[in-house]
Protein backbone atom coordinates (compact mmCIF):
# COMPACT_ATOMS: atom_id res chain seq x y z
CA UNK A 1 0.00 0.00 0.00
CA UNK A 2 1.45 3.63 -1.06
CA UNK A 3 0.58 6.73 1.11
CA UNK A 4 1.46 10.21 0.01
CA UNK A 5 2.11 12.84 2.51
CA UNK A 6 2.84 16.59 1.23
CA UNK A 7 3.88 19.39 2.72
CA UNK A 8 3.02 23.04 1.74
CA UNK A 9 6.20 24.63 0.34
CA UNK A 10 4.17 28.30 0.33
CA UNK A 11 1.67 29.99 1.74
CA UNK A 12 -1.93 28.40 2.29
CA UNK A 13 -3.24 31.63 0.49
CA UNK A 14 -1.11 30.60 -3.10
CA UNK A 15 -1.56 26.51 -1.95
CA UNK A 16 -5.70 27.72 -2.19
CA UNK A 17 -5.39 29.51 -5.64
CA UNK A 18 -4.90 25.60 -7.33
CA UNK A 19 -7.25 24.06 -4.89
CA UNK A 20 -10.25 23.38 -7.23
CA UNK A 21 -7.66 22.20 -10.15
CA UNK A 22 -5.83 19.54 -7.54
CA UNK A 23 -9.23 18.58 -6.17
CA UNK A 24 -10.69 17.84 -9.27
CA UNK A 25 -7.38 15.96 -10.61
CA UNK A 26 -7.51 13.69 -7.47
CA UNK A 27 -11.70 13.54 -7.29
CA UNK A 28 -10.66 11.68 -11.10
CA UNK A 29 -8.61 9.48 -9.76
CA UNK A 30 -10.87 8.29 -6.92
CA UNK A 31 -13.17 8.04 -9.20
CA UNK A 32 -11.25 5.78 -11.35
CA UNK A 33 -10.63 3.50 -8.09
CA UNK A 34 -6.91 4.65 -8.11
CA UNK A 35 -7.26 6.18 -5.20
CA UNK A 36 -8.77 5.36 -1.91
CA UNK A 37 -8.60 9.01 -0.12
CA UNK A 38 -7.54 12.51 0.01
CA UNK A 39 -7.20 14.99 2.50
CA UNK A 40 -5.89 18.02 4.05
CA UNK A 41 -3.87 17.90 7.53
CA UNK A 42 -4.74 19.30 10.29
CA UNK A 43 -3.66 22.18 10.73
CA UNK A 44 -3.30 22.54 6.95
CA UNK A 45 0.47 21.58 6.10
CA UNK A 46 0.04 19.51 3.69
CA UNK A 47 -2.04 16.77 2.85
CA UNK A 48 -2.32 12.74 2.70
CA UNK A 49 -3.53 10.29 -0.44
CA UNK A 50 -3.78 6.83 0.08
CA UNK A 51 -3.33 4.95 -3.17
CA UNK A 52 -5.48 1.82 -4.41
CA UNK A 53 -3.70 -0.97 -6.06
CA UNK A 54 -1.28 1.31 -7.94
CA UNK A 55 2.49 0.58 -8.51
CA UNK A 56 4.95 2.88 -7.04
CA UNK A 57 5.39 4.65 -10.89
CA UNK A 58 1.75 4.79 -11.61
CA UNK A 59 1.51 6.54 -8.13
CA UNK A 60 4.45 8.95 -8.49
CA UNK A 61 3.51 10.08 -12.66
CA UNK A 62 -0.38 10.69 -10.68
CA UNK A 63 1.62 13.27 -7.95
CA UNK A 64 4.10 14.74 -10.25
CA UNK A 65 1.40 15.76 -12.43
CA UNK A 66 -0.96 17.00 -9.99
CA UNK A 67 -1.36 20.79 -10.21
CA UNK A 68 0.17 21.21 -6.60
CA UNK A 69 3.12 19.77 -7.81
CA UNK A 70 2.78 21.39 -11.30
CA UNK A 71 2.74 25.04 -9.46
CA UNK A 72 5.22 24.30 -6.88
CA UNK A 73 3.25 24.74 -3.81
CA UNK A 74 3.12 21.03 -2.26
CA UNK A 75 5.65 18.58 -2.51
CA UNK A 76 5.16 14.90 -1.94
CA UNK A 77 6.79 11.80 0.18
CA UNK A 78 5.50 8.01 -0.72
CA UNK A 79 5.52 5.42 1.90
CA UNK A 80 4.71 2.53 0.98
CA UNK A 81 4.04 -0.23 3.62
CA UNK A 82 2.40 -4.23 4.13
CA UNK A 83 -0.98 -3.38 6.18
CA UNK A 84 -1.14 -7.03 7.58
CA UNK A 85 -3.08 -5.93 10.35
CA UNK A 86 -6.29 -4.56 9.53
CA UNK A 87 -10.36 -4.53 10.18
CA UNK A 88 -11.90 -6.78 7.37
CA UNK A 89 -13.80 -4.11 6.02
CA UNK A 90 -10.75 -2.31 4.97
CA UNK A 91 -8.96 -5.63 2.92
CA UNK A 92 -11.74 -5.17 0.39
CA UNK A 93 -9.71 -1.57 -0.73
CA UNK A 94 -6.15 -3.15 -0.55
CA UNK A 95 -6.80 -6.73 -2.46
Amino acid sequence: MLIAISTYTKSLEEVDVHRKPHVDYLQAFISAKKLLAAGRQTPPTGAIIIARNLSLDAFKKILDEDPYCLAGVAEYKILEFNPVLCDEAFRTFIS
